[in-house]
């Protein structure tokens, strides 16, 4: 380090820190910046966290209706330093460079913040030493996009914490809301893998559940997902996009589409059809009126290994090029033409009451599955020959090509299901049924007789 004129304040939150305290203001005490002063915010502890820190040279604050960006910005308040460190109270500075790897970003005015690396510890849990080692890398990262921060080991600058404060009401993520709004205004993150420290539980707060769905709601916040979920049915702009595939004779692939054209249209809110098929689709538009366009799908995604995902993506991307941003995208393949009637306002209709992500049609599956053992024998669990009603456990069975909805968000992002999706149940066998080449169609001329 060049200099040593910049005064650092080091903020540690704490609550019954009693086994970690020690060792973490030791790493701190044995730093080879020494400019800084540390202010442990105390939230409330009843063990002995504030006797073991007797000894060592720190400003005690207490603070009541404990919320961390709140203890963060308490700390901050009664600091003298132009720069900014949070530290967690059982996060221990893995060497004693580690202050100034951490600092040594801020000098550039551009830069918002740094935040450090985690590293779990020997005797760590499994699947907390698996989370720190995949979230926190080797590599140094200038963040201009990705708001990622944490604050378990953290730096930013306290002039621009003066415009940006961190969120005093959320219960979760204060810095990854933070992130986002400095970012938005044009500031950089920097991920420095050098100030390294050690993080014995982890991230996600050794799985404890409740945490995790306020992490998850929070974050749908941050990302504007409660924005777009709220939106109405009637001013969304949703699409039915209708993927064909050319593989036998042309009029009986025409009837297949017509009929899913056909249920599309009783639709309240779904008034836009485009249509994307591996050939020239011979089909007048004015047909159906509600048929805006017709793709043919490039070369790239002729090929037999291509997937749903990639012809959903090509399509929006091509509506949105040549007409406005879409919101919801609701996906009927006409080779599972058998149908709920109304199936689309009624499965947006539960998306939008479920606030999830997606909905997909599913048959619950009660009969029996066995896998397969050597020499092409099956395994079967002869407890499983029991009444389909009196089973515990269904399989659901994908019936994406009947309706399948989600957000225009999330296919934008590669995501195309999001985090949350629910299932629209089909408890109607005939719904399961395929047409996918000329046999299949031949079969339905058999079902016709027998009925």
């Amino acid at each position: 380090m060049n200099s040593y004129k910049n005064k650092v304040s080091i903020i540690i939150r704490v609550k019954n820190e009693e086994k970690w305290i020690n060792s973490c203001l030791r790493s701190v005490f044995n730093q080879i910046y020494k400019n800084f002063e540390v202010i442990i915010v105390n939230n409330q502890s009843n063990d002995n966290t504030i006797k073991n820190i007797k000894d060592f040279n720190v400003r005690v604050i207490n603070i009541k209706n404990f919320y961390p960006g709140k203890a963060i910005n308490y700390g901050i308040k009664k600091s003298k330093g132009q720069f900014i460190v949070c530290l967690s109270g059982h996060c221990i500075p893995k060497d004693k460079y580690w202050l100034s790897n951490l600092i040594k970003n801020l000098q550039n005015k551009k830069v918002a913040g740094v935040y450090g690396r985690q590293e779990p510890l020997s005797f760590s849990k499994p699947s907390d030493k698996r989370d720190l080692i995949l979230t926190f890398g080797l590599d140094k990262k200038i963040q201009k996009k990705d708001y990622f921060f944490h604050n378990a080991n953290s730096a930013f600058r306290k002039d621009v914490w003066e415009k940006f404060p961190f969120n005093e009401k959320i219960t979760n993520i204060e810095d990854r809301e933070w992130g986002k709004r400095v970012i938005n205004a044009g500031f950089k993150i920097i991920y420095d893998p050098k100030a390294s420290v050690f993080h014995y539980h982890g991230i996600h707060q050794n799985q404890k559940s409740d945490r995790a769905i306020n992490v998850s709601n929070l974050m749908e916040k941050i990302d504007g997902d409660y924005k777009y979920k709220n939106k109405k049915l009637t001013s969304s702009k949703i699409f039915t996009m209708i993927p064909v595939n050319y593989n036998f004779e042309a009029k009986h692939y025409m009837a297949l589409l017509n009929f899913t054209i056909n249920e599309t249209q009783k639709s309240k809110f779904s008034k836009n059809i485009f249509i994307s098929t591996n050939k020239k689709l011979v089909f007048k538009k004015n047909e159906s009126k509600f048929v805006k366009e017709i793709f043919t799908r490039p070369d790239f995604l002729q090929n037999e290994h291509t997937s749903i995902g990639d012809i959903i993506h090509n399509t929006l991307d091509k509506i949105e090029n040549k007409y406005d941003q879409q919101d919801i995208v609701v996906v009927m393949d006409p080779s599972q033409p058998f149908r709920p009637d109304n199936i689309i306002d009624k499965m947006l209709t539960k998306l939008k009451m479920s606030k999830s992500d997606s909905i997909i049609a599913v048959y619950p599956e009660g009969r029996n599955i066995f896998n397969t053992m050597e020499k092409n024998q099956i395994n079967i669990d002869e407890s499983n020959f029991i009444p389909r009603h009196l089973k515990d456990n269904k399989l659901l069975v994908s019936l994406f090509g009947t309706c399948f909805i989600t957000y225009a968000k999330f296919i934008r992002e590669n995501s195309f299901f999001g985090r949350k999706i629910i299932p629209f149940i089909i408890d109607n066998s005939i719904s399961n049924i395929q047409i996918r080449n000329e046999k299949d169609f031949e079969n339905l001329k058999v079902i016709k007789k027998l009925i």
